[in-house]
């Protein structure tokens, strides 16, 4: 399986509009825990995936290689969207600074408390994925 070239100038963009999206909400006075949580799940992807993008762009692995790597990638997503999510909690807490937060510390714990689920619901979802596609490639190439 080959993945696509590194593309700079999409990435940038692609990271530009996830930030503008975070900072907004922060401005916005929400408690909801759920737009937290997707805000720290969205950059976390984002931002890995970035990354892991520039590092494997245009190169080509194995089937077994991409699995178990689509994995990792998804567990290590999971893991940091809940510590991003807790951080963006407390962010928001320290930015409107009311005598109650928004995020009490007992919701910003809770947040990582669920860091180990959501690393393995991750590793779950990035081998889903991956196999899902390399099955497709696979249909694609026997049709041909």
């Amino acid at each position: 399986m080959t993945f696509p070239a590194y593309r700079s100038r999409r990435a940038r963009i692609i990271g530009l509009i996830g930030g503008v999206v975070v900072f907004l909400w922060l401005r916005l006075e929400d408690q909801n825990a759920l737009i937290a949580a997707l805000c720290g799940i969205g950059l976390a992807v984002l931002a890995l995936g970035i990354y892991t993008w520039r590092q494997t762009g245009g190169k080509t692995y194995s089937a077994r290689t991409a699995l178990l790597g689509a994995a990792l990638f998804g567990g290590l997503c999971g893991l940091t969207g809940a510590v991003v999510a807790a951080i963006l909690m407390l962010l928001k807490n320290g930015f409107h600074a009311h005598l109650f937060p928004d995020f009490p510390f007992g919701m910003i714990s809770d947040m990582l408390l669920r860091a180990p689920l959501w690393t393995f619901a991750g590793a779950l979802i990035g081998f889903g994925v991956m196999a899902a596609a390399l099955a497709a490639l696979s249909q694609a190439e026997s049709s041909e």
